[in-house]
């Protein structure tokens, strides 16, 4: 669990607790927050913190705890299997779409994203500063290049968790 934070960037407090420092930041740099709304959200969090601090991390702790867990790790490993191999034959390749059919499924996932936005959200930071951090996450998530590297990542992440001994081995190289 610590090294799964510390990969993704959280900072450890004392206690070995993962930060919710890291999230403040992004949501600041996607949802535009600036002068006095910056500072009463701040404000805001650091009373969160304070109040529930445990409960957050305890919670964050829990959930990458569940999508790490050996029955999470049956059901990818069955997902995968039942796409590339379904009924037990390697499954047909698909038809490659034109650029036409990729706009359209990117507008229609886009705005789909877009009347779905969380009512927390709205309500923290404003239905335009929602709207406006929303889009921008979802253009920076279009970026093939950016796409493999987090993949690859991931899976680096999953790979130490799952084999410690690869770690050793990296490490030595």
């Amino acid at each position: 669990m610590t090294a799964i934070c510390q990969t993704m960037g959280m900072r450890l407090m004392g206690g070995g607790t993962p930060s919710l420092s890291p999230a403040s930041c992004s949501s600041e740099r996607s949802f535009e927050l600036r002068g006095m709304f910056k500072w009463v959200r701040k404000t805001l969090i650091a009373l969160v913190q304070v109040t529930f601090g445990r409960t957050i991390n305890k919670q964050i702790r829990d959930t990458v705890n569940w999508i790490f867990c050996e029955q999470m790790s049956v059901v990818y490993i069955s997902v995968f299997r039942d796409t590339f191999w379904p009924n037990g034959r390697l499954a047909p390749h698909v038809k490659v779409r034109t650029d036409t059919e990729r706009i359209e499924t990117k507008e229609r996932a886009q705005q789909k994203l877009l009347d779905n936005i969380p009512d927390a959200l709205t309500n923290l930071v404003g239905q335009q500063n929602a709207r406006y951090g929303i889009i921008k996450i979802f253009n920076a998530l279009q970026e093939a290049n950016a796409n493999k590297h987090l993949l690859y990542v991931l899976m680096e992440m999953l790979l130490k968790e799952v084999c410690p001994e690869l770690s050793a081995e990296v490490d030595n190289m």
